[in-house]
């Protein structure tokens, strides 16, 4: 019923996860991707913590600067369930130095993985840091999955984390398995399909963008967005340039192809 590359996962991997495991993963997959627009990540912070017993549950996407100056990445997407207004506002703030897993996180951007947090930081560092004494008591999380994936285009990274509150005992093998044969194979689908990387555009280009797909005249587009109908029509000319297309159709069709099944990230 389900297709997928299970050579994802090593032997022993696999052998961890029972045929329901594997249903229930593809399942999900099958769900995401009849779901319409971008709300399939919302399903899938959703979904996530409930599949592996997890209580908060996190997916974004970021851009990684290349900029020597400045090697911080660029949040593009940022999705939560389950955590409280003290980890909202701490992430706000985007200082997260004084987490221990950031330094291992950091060194491994651009590949991909999935490992709970005593494969890098053992209990010694993590239960000793400022990170663990000051911030996770008020946040009410401790263990956590950590996966990420390097997608299209070059330097686009989607990452999946799920955490258990404080007091909870860590995920097992089989439940991290789980998490990484979910993201590969979304990998694999990106990968594969090659989609049309519109999150990668600068805010104003994505919103004229839904304009055009809602078949909004440029007049229509310019008042909602309270610009000339001059900066929309220099926008659109932007957005037939990074499609390789010539008009509005030609772009919409190719939107069409790509934004589903293929789960733009």
């Amino acid at each position: 019923m389900f297709s997928g590359d299970y050579s994802v996962l090593s032997e022993e991997e696999f052998s961890l996860l029972s045929s329901t495991d594997v249903y229930d993963v593809f399942r999900l997959i099958e769900k995401l991707r009849d779901t319409e627009g971008a709300t399939w990540r919302d399903t899938l912070s959703i979904a996530i913590p409930r599949l592996v017993d997890g209580d908060l549950g996190v997916s974004y996407l970021f851009k990684v600067n290349l900029d020597p100056t400045d090697l911080g990445p660029r949040v593009l997407v940022y999705k939560e369930v389950g955590t409280n207004q003290f980890w909202r506002r701490y992430i706000a703030e985007g200082d997260v130095t004084k987490d221990p897993m950031t330094g291992p996180i950091m060194s491994r951007l651009g590949t991909d993985f999935c490992v709970r947090r005593r494969d890098w930081v053992s209990d010694e560092v993590w239960y000793g840091s400022e990170f663990y004494k000051e911030i996770l008591p008020q946040a009410d999380w401790d263990f956590a999955i950590y996966s990420q994936v390097a997608i299209t285009p070059p330097g686009v990274v989607d990452g999946l984390s799920v955490a258990r509150k404080f007091g909870r005992p860590d995920f097992t093998p089989r439940q991290v398995a789980m998490v990484k044969l979910i993201h590969q194979e979304l990998a694999r689908i990106w990968r594969n399909d090659a989609p049309l990387p519109v999150h990668t555009l600068p805010a104003r280009q994505r919103q004229v963008l839904e304009g055009i797909r809602q078949g909004h005249t440029r007049k229509k587009i310019a008042e909602t967005l309270e610009l000339s109908q001059h900066t929309v029509h220099s926008y659109e000319k932007a957005l037939f340039t990074f499609a390789n297309v010539t008009s509005r159709a030609e772009l919409l069709a190719i939107l069409n192809k790509t934004a589903r099944p293929a789960l733009m990230p």
